[in-house]
């Protein structure tokens, strides 16, 4: 009878074992397919990254090009560049006034002269006039302070309340 008892106990045990193992088993399958679910979403994170390099690229080259060349740009030139069809040269020009870079002539302020290359160009009537250009290496400072004005202007639109504006309630 002793003997049945012991029996009894160990297999119990080795029930309980198996028992713990399978409940281990379906742990680690869980924790299996969370990783493989994570590895995917990674693998297309990095399949779009790659993707966007490989449409920078030709940017990228002509960037590098142009900061090579080191020639001074055109606020015209500048603003096609960097913002394409969305900002023009006046609206660039007009932000860059108002964050006070530029001044009423177009000419850089003191602060800001390091960014800027001023020349002076002969007119069709003889006289002289400053002209401003944007040096390569600012272009991107000039890019992020002018996309940091539009975003303010952004933040600051008022938010629509029951079909009104909240400054008209």
């Amino acid at each position: 009878m002793k003997n049945k008892i012991i029996n009894l106990k160990n297999t119990n045990t080795e029930l309980e074992l198996k028992a713990k193992a399978v409940e281990g088993f379906k742990a680690m399958e869980t924790l299996y397919s969370m990783e493989v679910g994570k590895n995917q979403v990674l693998t297309d994170e990095n399949n779009q990254l790659e993707n966007k390099v490989k449409e920078d690229e030709p940017k990228v080259k002509a960037y590098n090009k142009f900061i090579e060349k080191g020639e001074s740009l055109s606020l015209k030139t500048c603003a096609k560049e960097i913002f394409g069809s969305i900002l023009g040269r006046n609206n660039m020009m007009g932000i860059l006034r108002s964050e006070n870079i530029l001044l009423i002539d177009n000419e850089p302020a003191q602060d800001y002269m390091k960014y800027f290359e001023v020349k002076s160009t002969k007119c069709k009537d003889g006289r002289f006039r400053s002209q401003t250009f944007v040096k390569p290496s600012s272009m991107i400072y000039l890019e992020e302070r002018v996309l940091k004005h539009l975003k303010k202007i952004e933040d600051s639109k008022p938010l629509p309340v029951r079909g009104k504006l909240k400054s008209q309630t």
